[in-house]
């Protein structure tokens, strides 16, 4: 086989592939690599699977990825579930390629880095990250809540906050999805529901903890959020208290927040600090944002900050932000760091 790391100089050559690309996260990713210019010829999509037993449980028409596949690409992006990437992601480096993790199967893997680029920005943060091989696309309302508290700082100090996220099923990717709606059909007509990805009843329901089997369980996501707001946020700001329930909703980060500041200010000097891009206040009472409002769009959408009643420096915010579009923003966001980085400027030799 030839030398997997040739071409890398001239950039054509080499490819970006995404491993899940029929997750809803993989879809995303590819339609924001086709709008940043690195689709088209140069984008490589690959479904995860692997090969059965019996040949009717196949995929119709959908190889599995090679060898040769990978040794062509500068990006290996696992958009798929935590175990495959996990199988796999050595393979591509191996090959070469830097790896972008969307599936949090590689986020407690040694030398992994936490990246939130558009937060980074915001927050000040130097661009330090772009040697590192295994690269995790944060949580989105771990970013989300970095970038609170981040901007928060700007009008005064942060002594302590809480943060209560609202975890959608399509977290869990098309199963998740497809097991809340057969829930709500079923319930309703007074069937059996299956329990097979949550391991209880989601539909109109809110839970708090996870039942034994299932995996990963809240415990274990609001660790990851507590983590990857760390890893995004470094030491701008205390870390905050996080509790996660899982919502039956099926897209959306909804996050209910408290941040108590070191002195009392006016709750419009916080909400101007917070209205910066990528955040985005929503100051009307009248016109807040919903779940089923953010879908689709960029922005982390904030509602009016409202001040506690039993605190002067107490400060209550809400935010909501479309969970697979700006996971697979940030995925994307990497992608187009490292492209810049690996692929040498073209220069005119004439």
């Amino acid at each position: 086989m030839s030398n997997p790391s040739s071409g890398k100089a001239n950039g054509s050559g080499r490819k970006v592939i995404l491993f899940g690309a029929s997750t809803p996260k993989g879809k995303e990713v590819a339609a924001h690599l086709k709008e940043m210019g690195l689709g088209r010829e140069r984008l490589i999509t690959i479904d995860e699977w692997e090969p059965q037993e019996d040949p009717e449980d196949q995929p119709p028409a959908i190889p599995p990825f090679t060898i040769e596949q990978v040794s062509s690409a500068m990006i290996a992006i696992f958009a798929s579930s935590g175990a495959f990437a996990e199988k796999h992601w050595k393979t591509a480096a191996d090959c070469g390629a830097k790896v972008i993790d969307l599936s949090y199967g590689l986020d407690q893997l040694p030398g992994a880095v936490i990246r939130a680029p558009s937060v980074e920005a915001l927050l000040g943060k130097p661009n330090a990250h772009q040697s590192a091989t295994v690269q995790i696309a944060a949580h989105s309302a771990a970013a989300a809540i970095a970038a609170l508290l981040g901007r928060a700082q700007a009008a005064a100090p942060v002594e302590y906050s809480t943060m209560t996220v609202f975890e959608p099923v399509s977290e869990w990717g098309l199963a998740g999805i497809c097991e809340l709606h057969q829930q709500t059909l079923r319930l309703l007509s007074f069937e059996e529901m299956p329990k097979k990805i949550f391991g209880a009843q989601v539909a109109f329901n809110l839970l708090s903890r996870s039942v034994p089997d299932c995996k990963p369980g809240i415990s274990e996501i609001r660790e990851r959020v507590g983590r990857h707001v760390r890893g995004v946020m470094s030491n701008l700001a205390p870390q905050p208290a996080v509790r996660v329930m899982q919502a039956p909703v099926f897209f959306s980060h909804t996050i209910c927040g408290y941040i108590k500041l070191s002195k009392p200010v006016p709750a419009a000097e916080l909400q101007a600090a917070l209205d910066v891009r990528p955040l985005k206040v929503f100051p009307n009472p009248v016109e807040q944002p919903t779940a089923v409002g953010t879908a689709g769009i960029n922005e982390i959408a904030l509602g009016a900050v409202e001040r506690d009643e039993a605190s002067d420096a107490g400060f209550w915010v809400w935010a909501v932000l479309d969970n697979v579009r700006w996971a697979a923003q940030i995925a994307a966001e990497i992608a187009a760091e490292l492209d810049s980085a690996l692929i040498p400027p073209q220069t005119d030799r004439n």
